[in-house]
């Protein structure tokens, strides 16, 4: 149909419209519609016309005898929904009768209760309160500060009951454990820990019952550890090309330092360790490389200490996690007891499963227990408890198995807890923290 026929069929409509093909109002007649048509606009039934008896009755509930009636809504969220623990009127309004059976504690908080919180500055730990911004506070030609200051601490007190090659030890003591935490920005941060009951990991100060009996005061006023870190870019990136690489991390100070899930070391270096992560290199993820530096104050020898300097990289590859560690040990007293330190690690999960296996070797130490090793196969399993008997929320299974030769010690234990570590049963913790003097096998089970 081309262009003139269809405006030729337009005219033609319009014009059968303009005289009146269409049906007006006044020209229906509803008697004159057809059969089925009638029955469309036929009047349906009004409503007393309805009744409910002609619907057809529901079969019987086969579980009517086994059904118990429902209580009332009320009752319902006062006995089981918990509804009194959120009414804010009076001291105990809504509580449950205490005389009736209750299979449930009364939680209820007065309504003045607060959280116990940090001694705090500037900003609010981990608070919602908008970023204080103060113009005169910044890094030269760089970023803002954001300054906060966290100060906490805890309280312990202690009873103990020991006995070791015959000799024994009983007591009570008390330890406090204080920390500052000084954030200038995101990445720049100032730490102090104070011991003052129990400084260099003694654990605290006790007085002793059993001869000899007395007070030991392991008390001092020196901070334990002090700390800064911080990155390069935020410090020096006024200085700096922006598209320069320099995401490069630094700890300096005394600061707590382990590695190899504390077996080859775990004690507090006083020196500067230096970071860079995400290198990636070849199929490998996320490569991290720390170079570490303590030139003294490193309990690493009975008669002398020691000054530590390594490297320790970690990878994941193909959703493992490796772990690779060169350390050098220097006897300040007597180069002939200084010692090489190597160490590979390897990480997997498996389901619910994490399993490891180290192994750890030095070299050197001719002037003292010579070359050792140390060879682990460790696997453990997290149980998240749905019922908690007595607070105890997670459970951890493990197994372990190793093998010590004679010569092998850690580079420091240091960082283990002198009390708490006397009652330790875990033999790998023994090794690491006492440095047996004969070679040690076996496997250890336990639940933590």
């Amino acid at each position: 149909m081309n262009a003139w026929s269809r405006v030729a069929l337009a005219g033609a409509l319009l014009l059968l419209l303009r005289q009146g093909v269409a049906l007006r109002a006044d020209q229906f007649d509803p008697q004159r519609l057809p059969p089925m048509v009638e029955e469309v606009f036929a009047p349906g039934p009004t409503t007393d016309e309805f009744d409910a008896r002609d619907f057809p009755s529901l079969p019987p509930d086969p579980y009517a005898a086994e059904s118990e009636a429902l209580p009332p809504l009320g009752d319902e969220l006062f006995w089981h929904g918990g509804s009194y623990l959120y009414e804010p009127e009076g001291e105990q309004l809504n509580w449950p009768d205490e005389c009736e059976d209750a299979h449930f504690d009364l939680l209820r908080l007065p309504e003045t209760w607060e959280k116990p919180r940090p001694v705090e500055g500037f900003a609010e730990f981990l608070g919602a309160d908008m970023v204080q911004v103060y113009p005169h506070l910044h890094w030269k030609n760089g970023y803002d500060w954001e300054p906060r200051f966290v100060g906490y601490g805890r309280y312990q007190v202690f009873g103990l009951a020991f006995e070791e090659g015959g000799a024994e030890q009983y007591g009570v003591g008390h330890q406090l454990l204080v920390e500052l935490d000084l954030r200038l920005t995101g990445t720049e941060r100032f730490h102090v820990q104070y011991r003052p009951l129990g400084r260099q990991n003694t654990g605290g100060s006790f007085y002793q019952f059993n001869d000899p009996s007395g007070y030991n005061d392991n008390s001092t006023g020196a901070p334990d550890r002090y700390w800064v870190e911080g990155e390069l870019h935020s410090v020096l990136g006024g200085f700096l090309d922006p598209f320069s690489v320099c995401d490069y991390h630094f700890v300096a100070g005394r600061f707590p330092f382990a590695l190899h899930n504390n077996l080859l070391i775990n004690t507090d270096l006083l020196g500067v360790v230096a970071n860079k992560n995400t290198i990636y290199l070849g199929n490998l993820s996320n490569l991290n490389v720390q170079l570490f530096a303590a030139r003294e104050d490193v309990a690493a020898f009975v008669d002398s200490n020691a000054g530590v300097y390594g490297a320790h990289v970690t990878a994941d590859y193909r959703r493992v996690f490796y772990e690779a560690t060169y350390a050098f040990a220097q006897n300040l007293n007597d180069a002939s007891r200084s010692a090489h330190y190597a160490a590979v690690s390897r990480t997997q999960l498996w389901g619910a499963w994490v399993f490891a296996g180290r192994a750890l070797a030095k070299l050197g130490d001719e002037g003292g227990r010579g070359d050792g090793g140390l060879f682990v196969l460790e696997s453990n399993r997290t149980f998240v408890l749905d019922t908690q008997p007595l607070g105890v929320e997670s459970a951890v299974v493990y197994c372990n198995a190793y093998y010590s030769t004679t010569g092998w010690n850690s580079i420091s234990g240091g960082g283990f807890d002198r009390l708490r570590s006397a009652f330790e049963v875990n033999p790998l913790v023994t090794i690491s923290s006492r440095n047996p003097v004969s070679d040690n096998r076996g496997i250890s089970l336990g639940v933590q």
